[in-house]
Order: structure tokens, then sequence, then C-alpha cells
């Protein structure tokens, strides 16, 4: 028998090099996460190809983009201790999403992950027709080139794929694995060739080992799918971890709750915070924050402060956008700024911005109009000059891409730094945006009326401080306090503070003394009788001596009236949807109830007597000196003498007060009178007595004004549809009751009446009080208080944000949030 020959040792090496290369073009499994893998399928340490320092850095990195989500440990640096968690999160996401398209990766290195999610796309084959290329006879790509023909029928040629955005045909397997680039891997466009190219293509020895390998790489797919599975069921389970925390979170900022406490460490005993402990409630209840609690100390929770300002500025950045989306679909928007300090001194500047939408029915229809405030967070003001304002201003809303070109009015309080007619924030907002109408706040001016008619008359001053100086007297002393209670009882109405700012809720402690007259009398003449102490019996006899006064009873029951109908108005002006002509209509009103209160000065007498005897009450005004002033020598008279000390307070007080709110409504007011008479072609009691002539003058006048915002075919729509209303009308409608019936019952002219629409929109849009951030500053002295005064800006505005537009934080996407915190998570480990 001839013996074997033997084989070389060149021969041999080749034979070795050529097995290690075919090795090295098998799928790297440990590149494809950055985690450990599971115990249950071992590590396999293997490379596509001999790839440098430099393109392994590349992989990695690419795969930490993809895989979005890093965790961070309570109490050790997550940044050196990736989980489970890194990957888990965005796994179900954006791992998956990923195009298999040549053109998406032209001229791009792929790693590992990125081969494996092309390869589970599968072959890029879309249907035809295909664009014809004028350079090669109209010649274009065909689907026949899908399948190849043999003597036994059709065989799907796997390999081949055609790229839509190159017009190009390309070979998979060697895009991703061939060890040398050929024209198969980046496209071609030779369709007058083409047919020849693919069997030159299909027999070269190249694209045989591609194919190979691409085969490899497909049989590896048990081990992957498992491999996927748990990263599956890895990711739902944080995912539903994180989901009720950021349920706890959002629950405990809505109610402006505090998080987090004096200790944190749920080991310890004692209070840990209302986060925690909130977590630690529902973990008794819920197994999958069971879960989470019982992992060993070190493990990766989600539960640390860091997390917890994470998850706040994700939700709040998350509303944030959600509601500046609404703004940016709106047709223009309103400004409404105010400031205040914070419990550290800090200037805080209120943004809340005012727009009108359209609110449709489930089928699109249009129903109604909806106003809408929306809160923009704090920030803080360091510089407080107007310019710095403005700045300020305009710089946020570019940075928060709101057009402010949009901005059709502005409300603030009367602080001359924002209504200075010549160097105001409102004057300066005006130059950049002419049609940026300015409307004093309602509210403060409503104020500043009755602050002025106090001032106007000393004796209403001395009412008020009676008032002050009762409420001190009680309230300084729980003995006293207790005793004037068992008079009063258990009732609700009891002595009340005056509130120094704002007036018209003075009704409160008018009302109090008013009802509890009788028991506080009973109270006082107690002390006086029974007190050991000189100066408390002294303090009270010289209360209860004015109280029991006629005048005193008098402007109980007349002040009571006047803050009473003020405060009504008040009440009104505050509503977030208050339009102009409500607000008018109100004032109107109160206007003419107070000038009817001027003439009935014997009414309130008989009241205030009938109240004088029931408690044994002298009803007569007391005598008191009366001053004469002195007659200068160009004088023609002296002062009017009057007769009795009843016509004395009827003039100097009664009508001095009702003068003064009469003159300071009539003034105060002015201009926003002036801003509703833009709109009065909308106001139904004009319609009725206006004929067509007039309409459209007023039509033409209110176009020219904003001819910016309203077409020139606004006066032929609104008179169409004029006509069209007219029989339906009546004088008690409000604007707001004239736009419902046009939309409800014209809706499907809406195409048709585009600018009277808009001119609807527009006339909602302007603001009448700047209530809204008023009510801010409430959420801003809960939200940061004495206990949580070391809480940043980012933190504040973000629990504010949540606290006050509550209704669409609990509308938010849970999903959407743990996607962007996991994308938020990725950003920071790269």
């Amino acid at each position: 028998m001839e013996r074997k020959k033997e084989r070389s040792g060149a021969s041999k090496r080749k034979q070795s090099q050529e097995r290690e290369a075919s090795k090295k073009k098998l799928p790297k499994l440990d590149g494809f996460f950055t985690k450990a893998l599971p115990a249950k399928v071992p590590s396999v340490n293997v490379s596509v190809n001999n790839a440098t320092r430099e393109d392994q850095e590349y992989q990695d990195s690419t795969t930490l983009s993809l895989i979005n989500a890093t965790a961070e440990n309570d109490d050790v640096d997550a940044s050196v201790q990736p989980t489970v968690e890194e990957s888990a999160i965005s796994t179900s996401s954006e791992v998956l999403e990923i195009s298999n398209d040549l053109g998406k990766f032209l001229n791009k290195k792929l790693n590992d992950t990125e081969k494996r999610l092309i390869l589970d796309k599968g072959p890029l084959k879309p249907p035809g027709p295909f664009p014809k290329d004028p350079l090669q006879d109209n010649r274009s790509f065909s689907e026949t080139y899908y399948v190849s023909t043999s003597k036994y029928g059709s065989v799907d040629r796997f390999w081949i794929c055609y790229s839509k955005m190159l017009d190009a045909a390309y070979c998979q397997p060697c895009w991703l694995f061939a060890s040398q680039i050929n024209a198969w891997c980046t496209g071609i466009r030779d369709w007058r060739h083409l047919s020849d190219r693919v069997k030159q293509h299909g027999f070269s020895k190249a694209h045989t080992e591609a194919c190979a390998v691409y085969e490899a790489w497909q049989k590896c797919a048990t081990i992957d799918k498992e491999l996927e599975d748990d990263i599956r069921k890895e990711a739902s389970f944080w995912r539903q971890v994180l989901r009720r925390l950021f349920d706890i979170i959002i629950t405990l900022a809505k109610s402006s709750l505090a998080l987090r406490g004096h200790r944190e460490d749920l080991s310890e005993k004692g209070n840990h915070g209302n986060f925690p402990s909130i977590v630690e409630l529902v973990a008794r209840y819920d197994h999958i924050l069971r879960q989470v609690l019982d992992m060993p100390k070190g493990s990766t929770r989600y539960l640390s402060a860091t997390i917890q300002n994470e998850m706040i500025e994700c939700l709040g950045t998350k509303l944030e956008n959600h509601l500046l989306d609404q703004i940016r679909t709106s047709p223009f928007f309103t400004i409404i700024l105010d400031t205040t300090q914070d419990i550290t001194k800090v200037d805080q500047l209120s943004i809340v911005v005012r727009y009108a939408a359209i609110s449709r029915s489930e089928n699109g229809q249009a129903i109604d109009i909806e106003v809408r405030e929306v809160f923009l967070g704090f920030h803080a003001v360091t510089k407080h000059s107007a310019a710095d304002l403005v700045n300020q201003v305009t710089t946020l809303f570019s940075e928060k891409s709101l057009d402010f070109k949009k901005c059709v009015g502005q409300g603030y309080d009367g602080a001359s730094v924002m209504s200075g007619a010549y160097n105001g924030v409102q004057k300066r907002i005006k130059d950049i945006q002419p049609n940026a109408e300015y409307v004093h706040c309602a509210s403060h001016n409503l104020n500043l009326v009755i602050n002025d008619a106090v001032r106007g008359s000393i004796e209403i001053q001395k009412f008020f401080a009676i008032m002050q100086d009762l409420f001190n007297f009680f309230g300084n002393s729980i003995k006293r306090w207790d005793l004037l209670s068992k008079f009063t009882g258990e009732s609700e109405i009891t002595l009340k503070k005056l509130n120094p700012t704002r007036w018209s809720s003075r009704i409160n402690s008018i009302t109090a003394v008013k009802l509890r007259f009788f028991d506080i009398i009973k109270a006082l003449s107690e002390i006086t009788l029974k007190s050991s102490s000189k100066d408390e019996r002294s303090e009270a006899e010289v209360i209860k001596s004015k109280m029991q006064n006629f005048e005193f009873v008098f402007l109980c029951e007349f002040m009571h009236s006047v803050l009473n109908r003020i405060n009504y108005v008040s009440k009104i002006l505050q509503k977030r949807d208050i339009v102009l002509d409500e607000a008018s209509k109100a004032l109107e009103e109160t206007t003419d109830k107070l000038k009817k209160y001027r003439n009935d000065f014997e009414s309130f007498k008989s009241k205030a007597t009938e109240t004088a005897k029931k408690y044994d009450i002298d009803p007569t005004f007391p005598e008191k000196r009366r001053r004469k002033t002195k007659k200068h020598f160009d004088e023609l008279a002296s002062d009017h003498r009057f007769q009795n000390q009843e016509e004395i307070f009827r003039v100097t007080i009664f009508n001095c007060v009702l003068d003064i709110i009469i003159n300071q409504l009539d003034a105060r007011f002015s201009g926003m009178s002036a801003l509703c008479k833009t709109f009065d072609f909308l106001i139904p009691k004009n319609l009725l007595s206006m004929n067509e002539a007039i309409l459209l003058t007023k039509c033409d006048q209110f176009q020219m004004k904003y001819s910016d915002i309203i077409g020139p075919n606004f006066s032929l729509q609104f008179v169409n549809l004029y006509h069209l209303v007219l029989p339906q009308l009546t004088e008690t409608w409000s604007i707001r009751e004239l736009c419902k019936e046009m939309i409800t019952k014209f809706g499907v002219l809406e195409c048709d009446l585009t600018e009277v629409y808009t001119a609807m929109l527009l006339f909602h849009t302007i603001p009448v009080t700047s209530a809204a951030a008023e009510r801010s500053f409430s959420k801003l002295k809960i939200i940061k208080n004495y206990l949580r005064n070391s809480s940043g800006q980012d933190r504040l505005r973000n629990l504010a944000l949540i606290a006050i537009e509550n209704k669409a934080a609990s509308n938010l996407d849970l999903s959407e949030v743990i996607d962007e915190f996991a994308k938020i998570k990725a950003r920071k480990r790269l």
C-alpha cells in the first residue's frame, strides 16, 4: 500500500490561516450588549474581523447609544456599575427600530449590534414599479432579479436587494460580511448589464465566503433569541418599576408635597420622606416594587435623590413641551407677567400665556371657543429694569420657539416698571409688536378703587382700625378667644383678620362683626367686669364704647353692602375664561348699583336703626364739634354750615365714599372700555341697533387695526353671518354666547368664514386680569417654604409646573416619558 503523502509546513500554515479567518467572521455575541450575559448562556469571545482598538471603541459607543438606559446606584456611582437595567428600558423601543436600507448606512462601518438588527429585518426587496433611467435607455431594476430560474423551477435569490434611496441593487451578505469592499457593497446601477453581473457575482469567491458567514449568523438565532427574551423580560420589569415611580412623583407634585425627608435609607427605621414612604406603602400590595425593595443594598433601584431630580426634570420637560405645542398651534396669544419674592428673597417671575382654541367634537365639528391660560414656570429675576425684563421674556420665548409676532396682548399690574407709558415693559413690548395691547389687571385696579375710597375718608379709616383692634384684642390671647368662643359656639362665622392688600376680602371681617355683634359685646362686657388686669379691662371698655356707637353700626351696614358688591365683581374678574365684555358688563352693573346706593341713605339708616335698637344702642349720630373753615379776604362766602350731625355724616362720609368709588371705576377702567369698543360690533346689543352701513364701517376699522392678522374679506364675511344670526339675537346675549351660536349652528361655513373665526379667537385671547400669575404665587409659597428653601430653580420650576398644570400632567403618556428618561441616561453615559 502506497504511503500517504505528508503535507508541507507551508500548506498546513495556509490551512490554519484560512480556518482562523473563517472563525473571525463569526458574530461576536458579547458585542450586542454592554452587560454581563445571563448565567445560563455562556459568554462567547469571538470577533468578526481583526478590528483595531479604535474600531472597538466605535462599536462600544454605538452600542451605548442604542442601549439608551443606564442604571444609577443609590450608593455607588452608576458610571462604574452597569447592570441589566441599562439595556432593559430601551430594548423594547429604540433598539428594534433600524432600517435595512443600504442608503441609510452608506460609507459607514457597521457594528455587530447593527448587523444583527439588519439581519432580523431580512433582505430589502421592495415591489415595483422602479424609476427608469433616461441615460440608460429608460431601463430600470426589475422584480425578476429577486428569483433565479432553473429547470426544476424558480429559486429565491435571497442575497440581492434594492435600495430606494440609492436607486441601486446591492448584495446584503457582501454589504454586511465581505472581507473586501466591492461594487455590490455600495450599490450597482448598471441596468443594461445587470443580468450578467448578477451571474458573475453569484460565482465569485468573495460572495460565497460572505454568504457562508451570513448563514453562520443566521444559525446563531436561537442563542440571540434567548438573549433578547431575557432582555425584553428585564425591560418590561424596569418599565413597570419606572411607571410606578413616575406615578408617585406626579401624585406628590400635584399635591405640592415634599418628596424627600431627613432620612431616606429604607433600612433605617423612622420617617423616610414622602417619596420613599409611599414606595414602601405601595410595595406592600405590589409585587413589582416589592422586588425592588428586596434587592440587596448597593443594587440599582431608582430611589436616590439624584434619580428623583432627573425624573422630575423629565416630567417637567415633557409637560412643558406638551403645553408649548398647544400654544404654537394657536394663531396668537397674550402674555401675563408678575413677580414676587420667595422665602429665600429671590425675585421669581411668573409667566402665563393666554390663548383661545376652538374645541371640537369627536367628528371634528367645532362646538365652542375655549380660553386657556397656561403657566410656563418661575424664572429668577436678577435685573429688575424694564429693559432687562423684556430681554428676559423675549429670550425665553425665542428659546421655546414661540413666535413673538403672535403676541396680541399683555396683562400686568400697575407697577411703573410694568405699566410705564414711555419706558415700561408694556411700551417696550408694544414697540416690538404693535398689536400687543396692554391691559391693566382689572382685579388690581378694583382693589385700588376701594383703597382710594378708604383713604379719602378719615372716618372709614377709623372704622377699619376698630375692626383690626377688635381682632387683635381677642386673637392675641388664647384665654380671651376661648371666652368669645363660648358665646359664638361652634359657628364657622368668627372674627377674621383684615386682609392688608385685598380690600374686597375684608367683607368676611365685617360680616363676622355684623352677625356676631351681640356675642362680641357680651364677651367684652364680661372682660370689663371680671378681668383682673387693669389694662385688659380698659382696652375692652374702649373697644366696647366704640362699637356701641350708632355711627359704627351704620358703617357696618353700609360697608358690608359696598364691599359685598365689590367682592362679587372681584370674583367674576378672577375667572380664568373671563373676557372683555363680561368684565365691562360686571363693572357697569356695579357702578349702577352704587349710584342707587347714593340715593338710599334712608334705607341704610333704617337698617342700622333696627340693629341699634336690637342691641340697646341710641339710634342717633353722636354730636361732634363742628369745624369752621376760616374765611379768607378774597372769598365771597364762608363754608356751608350743616344743620345736624346726620347731614354732616351723609355728605362727608356716605356720599364721599360712594362718589370716590364711582369716579374711580370710570377713570381706572377707561383703558379697558376703549379696548372693548374695538370689538363693539360683536356685542349683540349693539348689533340689534346697527344698520348694515355702520356695521361695515366698524368692521373695516377693526380690519385696518389688525390688518396683519385679519384679512380684507372680514367685513363681507361678518355681514353675511350677521344676516344669518340676526333673527336669533337677543340683548341679553354676551359675545361668548353669540360666538357659540355662530359656531354650533353655522359650523359648516367655517371654511368660508375663516376671518370671522380669527376675530372671535382674537377677542377671547385678550386678557382681563393677571390673576393666573397671582394664583401661581400661592403654589410658590407652598412648594418653596421655610422647610424646603434649598430647592433649586429647575426643581422649583418643574414641581410648580406639575402642580399648577395638574390636569395636563395627569394625561401625560408615561411610556414616552420613560423612553425620554432612558435616552437622557444613555447620553450621560456617553
